[in-house]
């Protein structure tokens, strides 16, 4: 009875062991985990380019204008708002790619 119950604790002390070993490996992968979520949290972005918050105005009207000339005047501004946006666009892209 004597050699049965001193293999029983010798098997309960290795489960323990092993199962201890198992609990330090889990709390060092979630300490990782932890200390990289900071990291990657602290990412710091830079400032918006003044251009991506630059809003445009409507062509101007002029009293006895030709509304083609007004047309094309407000297509301009169209066309020059949207390269900004699309500059913009390309900028925040790139940031995030080399944030990931």
């Amino acid at each position: 009875m004597k050699k049965h119950s001193n293999a029983l604790a010798l098997a309960a002390i290795c489960l323990l062991a092993t199962l201890t070993g198992c609990a330090t490996d889990d709390r060092r992968l979630e300490d990782a985990a932890i200390k990289q979520g900071i990291a990657e949290a602290r990412a710091i972005l830079p400032k918006l380019p003044e251009q991506c918050r630059k809003e445009f105005a409507h062509a101007g009207l002029t009293v006895g204008g030709e509304i083609r000339s007004v047309l094309k005047r407000e297509r301009r501004q169209l066309d020059l708002a949207n390269a900004t946006i699309r500059a913009c666009a390309v900028q925040y892209d790139k940031l995030r790619e080399e944030l990931r």
